[in-house]
């Protein structure tokens, strides 16, 4: 009898460790998301960079003019028809006769 208490003891204490196992990877996951979500917001902002005006002055933008685009050739795709087995055509079965 106490063999049994103890093995129901022993069955909760895990029960508990394994919730407490999936809280903790639960917890983990979502604070590494939400920390990469952050991340890459704080890394996608744009950074403000004083510049000279100097420099606008001095580099006046051209922009090279844009060759026309020719049509792009078509693509041809190779299709493979699928090979379909003949069904076996089955003849009558054959009467066979047993001597006793």
């Amino acid at each position: 009898m106490t063999e049994l208490v103890l093995a129901a003891a022993a069955a909760k204490e895990g029960i508990l460790w394994v919730l407490v196992l999936f809280l903790v990877c639960f917890g983990a996951v979502h604070a590494a998301r939400l920390a990469l979500l952050g991340w890459r917001a704080v890394k996608g902002a744009p950074q403000e960079k004083p510049k000279a005006p100097e420099q606008k002055e001095a580099e006046p933008e051209t922009r090279p003019e844009e060759a026309p685009r020719e049509k792009p050739a078509p693509v041809y795709l190779l299709v493979e028809k699928k090979r379909v087995r003949k069904k076996p055509k089955y003849e009558e079965p054959k009467r066979i006769d047993l001597k006793e």
